[in-house]
C-alpha cells in the first residue's frame, strides 16, 4: 500500500487547452504529486511550466525516469495510442484523454496492451464523476425511471475559425477524427450508454455550416439511435449556431422522466416520477448536488471532476476502484458507435467488427 508520504511523480504530455485542467486535478491526488511538462514545442513546454510550478522535460526523460509512474497524455487525438503505447512500454500507468484512439479495435488493442504490461490506462470520463450525474445513475438503478422509452441529447458548443485555425490537427479527418461528434459529443455519447445501455443502431446526417473555410470535418450532425434495450434516442450536436456550451441529456421512462447537463455547476432541468414520495426525496438530493463552490481552473465547462478521476487512479494503483471510471472496453464501445454514426452520415452501410451494431445510411 502507498501512503502520503510515499509520493509518485506524474508528468504532463501535451500542454495544450485541457493541460491547467489536469494540474488542477493533480493537486487533489496524493500521493501522485504533478512534476514535469512535456510538449512537442520546447517554448510551450518551458512557459507552461514556469507558468504552473512544473520543469520543462522531453518526453524520452520522462519515459525513462522510474519516478515518474504515472502519465496524461493530452495531445492530439491522433499521437494518443502510439504515446500511451510508449507510456505503457516504460511501465507507466496512463490517464489518457479522450478520444482514447480513432479506431475501437485499437483501443481494445491498448487495453491488452495494458494487462500484459500489468498497468492501468484510464479514459478521461470526468462527468461520470459529476455528483448530479451520480445521482441520475442511483435513480435509474433504483428504478425510479421504469423502463427507459426515450433519450434525447442536445448540445450547442460553437467554435469559431481561430479555434480551428489555431492547430494544424483540429477539423481534420486524419488527426481529430471528426469534429462537434467525436471531440466535444465523445462524453454525451458515453454517458448514454453508462446511463441507458448499449446502442445497436444508428442513423445520421451531418454537415458543415459555419466553418468551411478552416475545417473539413463537421460542425453539426444529427443522427437517430436504437438501444439494446429497445428505447429510441436522438443527438443534435452543433458548433455552427448558438452558444458555447449549453446541453440536455434527458431520459425518459414509463414511469419518470429526468433531464440534466454536463456544465458547470450541472444543473437538473427537469424530474417526473409517478412516486411523489419519491419524487420529494429526489429533488431534494438533486438540490444538494447542485450546492458547489467549487470553481474550474482550466477552462470552465470542463468542470472540476478531473479531480475525482485523477483521485480513482490513485485509488486503483493502492488496490481500490472506483466503480464510475471507464474502462478501456467502455470506451472502446464509445468510439465504435461514433465511428458508425459517422458512416451512416457518409452514406455507408453495413456494420463494424465484433458488435451488433450497425449504420444504416
Amino acid at each position: 500500500m502507498l501512503n502520503p508520504s510515499n509520493e509518485w511523480l506524474h508528468a504532463l504530455i501535451g500542454c495544450g487547452r485541457v493541460a491547467p485542467t489536469h494540474v488542477d486535478a493533480a493537486g487533489y491526488a496524493a500521493p501522485l504529486r504533478l512534476a514535469y511538462a512535456v510538449d512537442t514545442d520546447p517554448e510551450i513546454a518551458g512557459a507552461f511550466a514556469a507558468r504552473w510550478g512544473l520543469a520543462p522535460a522531453e518526453l524520452d526523460q520522462v519515459m525513462a525516469d522510474a519516478a515518474v509512474r504515472s502519465v496524461s497524455i493530452c495531445t492530439p487525438h491522433d499521437t494518443h495510442p502510439d504515446l500511451a503505447l510508449q507510456a505503457l512500454s516504460a511501465g507507466k500507468h496512463v490517464l489518457l484523454e479522450k478520444p482514447p484512439t480513432l479506431d475501437p479495435d485499437a483501443v481494445l488493442a491498448l487495453a491488452a496492451a495494458a494487462r500484459s504490461a500489468d498497468r492501468l490506462v484510464f479514459p478521461i470520463t470526468q462527468h461520470r464523476f459529476d455528483p448530479l450525474v451520480g445521482l441520475v445513475r442511483d435513480l435509474i438503478a433504483e428504478g425510479h425511471l421504469g423502463a427507459l422509452r426515450m433519450a434525447r441529447i442536445s448540445l450547442e458548443c460553437v467554435r469559431d475559425p481561430a479555434y480551428y485555425g489555431a492547430s494544424d490537427w483540429r477539423g481534420t479527418w486524419a488527426r481529430e477524427g471528426g469534429s462537434v461528434l467525436m471531440n466535444q459529443g465523445y462524453h454525451f455519447i458515453d454517458m448514454l450508454m453508462w446511463l441507458a445501455g448499449p446502442v445497436v443502431r444508428v442513423e445520421a446526417m451531418m454537415d458543415t455550416l459555419g466553418n468551411r473555410e478552416v475545417m473539413e470535418t463537421e460542425d453539426s450532425l444529427v443522427a437517430a439511435l436504437q438501444l439494446e434495450n429497445g428505447a429510441l434516442g436522438t443527438v443534435a450536436i452543433t458548433g455552427a449556431a448558438g452558444s458555447a456550451w449549453s446541453n440536455v441529456i434527458e431520459l425518459m421512462g414509463d414511469r419518470g422522466i429526468v433531464a440534466f447537463d454536463l456544465s458547470t455547476p450541472a444543473r437538473l432541468h427537469r424530474l417526473e416520477l409517478t412516486s411523489k414520495k419519491a419524487l420529494k426525496h429526489w429533488r431534494s438530493a438533486f438540490a444538494d448536488a447542485q450546492k458547489t463552490n467549487e470553481i474550474p481552473l482550466g477552462v470552465s465547462y470542463y468542470g472540476v471532476s478531473h479531480r475525482e478521476q485523477f483521485r480513482a487512479l490513485t485509488g486503483a494503483v493502492e488496490g481500490t476502484p472506483d466503480p464510475r471510471a471507464a474502462t478501456l472496453e467502455q470506451a472502446a464501445e464509445a468510439v465504435r458507435v461514433i465511428q458508425a454514426i459517422y458512416a451512416s452520415a457518409r452514406g455507408e452501410r453495413g456494420s463494424t467488427s465484433a458488435s451488433p451494431l450497425t449504420a444504416r445510411a
